[in-house]
């Protein structure tokens, strides 16, 4: 890409691309390039009556007609006018404005003379020049063809119908005239063409900044995913390093308790003691195996259909200590009806990690406030069912989550709690085990005030 194929170039984007090129040269020729072109216009001719007024004073024996100062302060008036934004967006209003005044004054010399070259000079010398300064063919004809109806005019005041053609013809023909004649739309058609060239490059390079810095964005995006996808593997490879490490010993203490439990003397105290203890030896065993399972697809897990209620009551009995320990008041609003087709242990898994996270945000929020101020700490545990998900909603009063944090709630091992004993707020695996029962997660949050989590699975007709 360089200077001389600006145009071709702009010829292999899109017609979208090519429609919103012309609207930038536009904007760009008409408010920018055209405005500053009728600026150092007016103050070259302004410059170039200064001199002829001052070379007229030195000169004792030449009178100044009042004339020229008139002339000079329309050009001045012309130029504080032109400070008008309304006047420099209408380019090249201006230049029309330029050439009626020195045609003006000029044609009235022409007159004053009784004809000749000499006064409308000046007028020529400023039409050579337009195709440089309105960039345009068009308005370059039009004022070229104004001049020479001025010109028309002028002539048939002073000379008579025998003179008039053969006058005029003698002016145009004029090497001088002729030249700037020539000049005027040569110079139009190759400003055009190099300021389109110019501003081409500049929209080509903007453009494919754009599209580096989408590039950019692409693959940093990209990379976060696979850093994200690199996160889960090494959690996939920790839980299979898990399950060896944990099922051998669990299964040992769990036979241990069955083994104590027949030989008990049929204590009541005993045998309810160790009925819990074998059941949360089995919640641990059940995780550890979904662990395993992590990230797998649906296929490989067995659903069945489940009342809602009995799982989120399972869930709030495993958390007991901890939401009894921070005062949490846990409201269910589930109707008795509502089943789901899922893998129970992995859903009560869910609900015991977001169980725990919301009494986690009630805990900090206690602390963070006066004695006085602090409000029951709640978690308000929901369900609709819609007429193509069942969604289930669960909200707590906690200290919520900021809009930066939100983002990054899914990371494995990712948490806001500093303390070395947290393996972060699981959000992660609860995605993956959503995903696996063809649901999703969503989170909405007021720092300070509340947070609520959305389990949203797909319409189960069978139930």
């Amino acid at each position: 890409m360089n200077l001389l194929t600006g145009n071709s170039d702009l010829k292999k984007l899109s017609i979208e691309k090519q429609e919103k090129f012309e609207l930038f040269y536009q904007s760009h020729v008409n408010h920018k390039l055209l405005p500053i072109f009728a600026d150092l216009s007016l103050l070259s001719i302004i410059v170039g009556v200064i001199f002829h007024i001052s070379s007229l004073l030195q000169q004792n024996d030449e009178v100044i007609h009042p004339l020229i100062y008139v002339y000079c302060g329309l050009l001045f008036l012309l130029g504080i006018v032109h400070r008008a934004p309304i006047i420099r967006r209408a380019a090249p209003l201006m230049i029309y404005m330029i050439f009626l005044v020195i045609s003006l004054f000029s044609y009235l010399d022409f007159l004053a003379a009784g004809g000749g070259l000499l006064p409308i000079f000046g007028v020529f010398f400023f039409l050579s020049s337009l195709g440089f300064i309105t960039a345009s063919i068009k308005h370059t004809l039009i004022i070229l063809s104004t001049n020479f109806i001025l010109l028309s005019a002028a002539s048939a005041l002073i000379y008579n119908a025998d003179q008039w053609f053969s006058e005029i013809l003698d002016i145009v023909t004029n090497w001088f005239v002729l030249m700037c004649m020539l000049i005027a739309p040569a110079s139009a058609l190759f400003s055009r063409w190099l300021y389109r060239n110019l501003y081409a490059m500049q929209f080509l390079f903007a453009d494919r900044n754009e599209l580096l810095q989408e590039t950019f964005k692409a693959l940093k995006s990209t990379e976060e995913q696979l850093i994200y996808q690199q996160k889960h593997q090494a959690l996939n490879h920790m839980a299979k390093g898990l399950l060896h490490e944990i099922i051998n010993p669990l299964n040992s203490s769990m036979q241990a308790l069955g083994y104590i439990k027949s030989k008990n003397n049929g204590d009541p105290d005993v045998i309810e003691a160790l009925d819990e203890a074998i059941m949360h030896q089995q919640r641990i065993a059940d995780i550890v195996v979904d662990l395993r399972n992590y990230a797998r697809p649906e296929g490989g897990l067995a659903t069945e259909p489940f009342h809602l209620c009995t799982l989120v009551e399972k869930s709030i009995k495993f958390c007991h200590q901890e939401l009894t320990a921070e005062g949490v008041d846990v409201q269910l609003h589930i109707s008795n009806k509502h089943m789901i087709h899922c893998h129970p242990t992995s859903l009560t898994q869910v609900f015991v990690n977001l169980l725990l996270n919301a009494c986690s945000a009630l805990n900090h929020k206690s602390q963070s406030l006066d004695v006085n101020n602090v409000m029951p700490s709640t978690i308000l545990v929901s369900s609709i069912k819609q007429s193509d998900s069942l969604k289930i909603l669960i909200k707590d009063n906690g200290k919520g989550i900021e809009s930066d944090d939100l983002k990054r709630l899914i990371e494995p091992f990712y948490t806001d709690n500093a303390a070395p004993d947290k393996l972060g707020l699981g959000l992660s695996i609860c995605q993956t085990i959503m995903r696996h029962h063809g649901g999703s997660i969503s989170i909405d949050s007021a720092p300070g005030e509340w947070t609520e989590i959305a389990l949203i699975f797909p319409f189960q007709p069978s139930l």
